[in-house]
C-alpha cells in the first residue's frame, strides 16, 4: 500500500527524530553528525532528494553522543506509544536503548533513564525495568472522578455511578467519556420531568447506559 512505511523505514525515522532531539539540546555532542551532514550536502545535494541518512549512521552518532552528554548532564528520555511503530520496531528500539543504558559513564555521576509507554502487546522486556500498569493504579482516581461528576445520591444516579466504576476496568479516559454521556441522559430525564410529561422510569438512564456500556468496552491502557 502506497505511503505505508516498512519496519526498516520506521526505524530510520525513529533514529532520525532521536538524533534531532539530542542535537537541539546538546549540539556539541553531535558535532560529527553536523559535519557529516554538511559534507553530504556539498557532495551529493539536497537531503531527502539526493541522499538520506542510513539507520546505522544515526545509531553510531547516538552511541558516540551519549557518553559525551553524560559527562556533564543526566539524560531522561520519554518514548510514548512505542508499540505504534510495530512489533519489530518496538523491540529493536528497546534493544538499542538497553545497550546504551548498559554502558556506564565513568567520568561523572550522571544518570541515563528511559521511560517507554506501550500497550500490553508487544511484550517488551527491558532488563532492570520498573513497570507501571496504569489500569491497576487508576481505581481510586476513577472512583473520585465519577463521584465528583455524578454527585446526586438518589437511586438512579447511584446505579449509574456504580455501573461506570465497575465497568471502567481501570481505564480513566473511558470513564470520563461515559460520565459525559451519563450526564446527558440524566439531564434529558430531568428536563422531561420538569416539563410535566409523564414520569419516565427513573432508572431509564441506567438501562440506556447499560446498553451503551455493553456495546463499547474499555480498550486496554498503556503500561510504562
Amino acid at each position: 500500500m502506497a505511503g505505508v512505511l516498512s519496519s526498516r523505514e520506521r526505524l530510520l525515522v525513529s533514529f532520525n527524530r532521536f538524533s534531532i532531539k539530542f542535537w537541539t539540546r546538546f549540539p556539541s555532542a553531535l558535532s560529527n553528525l553536523v559535519q557529516d551532514f554538511k559534507r553530504n550536502c556539498e557532495a551529493k545535494g539536497n537531503p531527502g532528494e539526493k541522499w538520506n541518512w542510513h539507520e546505522a549512521e544515526l545509531r553510531g552518532f547516538l552511541k558516540q553522543s551519549i557518553p559525551k552528554i553524560l559527562e556533564e548532564h543526566s539524560i531522561r528520555v520519554f518514548v510514548d506509544a512505542i508499540d505504534e511503530g510495530g512489533d519489530r520496531v518496538a523491540r529493536e528500539l528497546v534493544r538499542e536503548f538497553q545497550s546504551l543504558v548498559a554502558e556506564p559513564c565513568t567520568k561523572s555521576n550522571s544518570t541515563f533513564l528511559i521511560c517507554f509507554t506501550c500497550r500490553h502487546y508487544p511484550i517488551i522486556e527491558f532488563e532492570g525495568e520498573a513497570k507501571i500498569c496504569v489500569e491497576k493504579e487508576n481505581y481510586e482516581d476513577i472512583v473520585t472522578y465519577v463521584r465528583g461528576r455524578l454527585t446526586d445520591n438518589n437511586a438512579k444516579v447511584s446505579e449509574v455511578r456504580d455501573m461506570i466504576i465497575e465497568r471502567a476496568s481501570g481505564i480513566f479516559q473511558w470513564a470520563r467519556l461515559v460520565v459525559d454521556r451519563a450526564k446527558e441522559l440524566l439531564l434529558e430525564e430531568g428536563n422531561k420531568e420538569g416539563q410535566g410529561r409523564n414520569p419516565a422510569d427513573p432508572l431509564r438512564p441506567a438501562y440506556t447506559l447499560s446498553g451503551t456500556l455493553g456495546a463499547h468496552k474499555p480498550t486496554e491502557s498503556r503500561r510504562y
